[in-house]
């Protein structure tokens, strides 16, 4: 059995995080199983379909081209092999938030948006967080953009306040259909970032037709 680092064994200056490649799609599903799992029997019934769906997704992300897109992984210094936080960035409609681009959001303005920011439970409050968002937020100002958007569940304090000190401020609070399993409403929230690019320069740069990246 692989052991699990504690807070004793992952000091911060030992975190070493990369840009993640096809190869680490399983080490990205490991972390996004473990951090996001409640400990529920339903969740554990349904943990290995559950972890194959996120590695498939992984392996297929990482192994194509969606143009504005990345994952990062966050490591163990001394184990590499030992994953212990993940955050994925991607340029996405406004409004819907939807990974892929539906023919009828063609033309919608896109901006980039932070999901399935995850650190395993024996390696949290030490920054991987942290350190994980400060990738997103310099990669979305070097593609161009001046600002990034991500959602918060309402009641994750601690996840809320994190993104506060970050920056992030709360645009709205939004509730529906997709948050039907939640306990929580959702709130949509905005950091704006120093530009590097015109945005007059960005829109030229956008496609004006066709399916956008990912």
């Amino acid at each position: 059995m692989r052991s699990e680092p504690t807070r004793s064994t992952v000091p911060p200056r030992s975190i070493h995080i990369e840009r993640a490649t096809a190869a680490d799609a399983r080490a990205i599903a490991d972390v996004l199983t473990e951090g996001f799992d409640g400990g529920g029997w339903l969740e554990a019934l349904t943990r290995p379909f559950w972890h194959y769906a996120l590695y498939d997704d992984a392996r297929n992300r990482l192994g194509a081209d969606f143009g504005d897109y990345a994952l990062w992984l966050a490591t163990h210094g001394s184990a590499p092999s030992q994953p212990l936080g993940t955050v994925e960035l991607s340029v996405r409609p406004f409004g819907s938030w939807n990974r892929d681009t539906w023919f009828w959001q063609v033309g919608r303005e896109r901006f980039p948006y932070v999901a399935n920011l995850a650190v395993i439970p024996a390696a949290r409050r030490r920054g991987i967080a942290s350190r994980l968002l400060d990738r997103c937020e310099r990669a979305a100002a070097d593609w161009g953009y001046d600002r990034i958007y991500l959602h918060a569940l309402a009641n994750n304090d601690r996840a809320v306040q994190l993104y506060r000190q970050r920056g992030y401020r709360v645009q709205k609070s939004e509730a529906g259909v997709q948050q039907w399993w939640a306990s929580s409403g959702q709130l949509l929230m905005r950091k704006l970032l120093p530009q590097t690019e015109a945005p007059a320069d960005r829109a030229a740069a956008q496609p004006a037709s066709g399916f956008p990246p990912a």
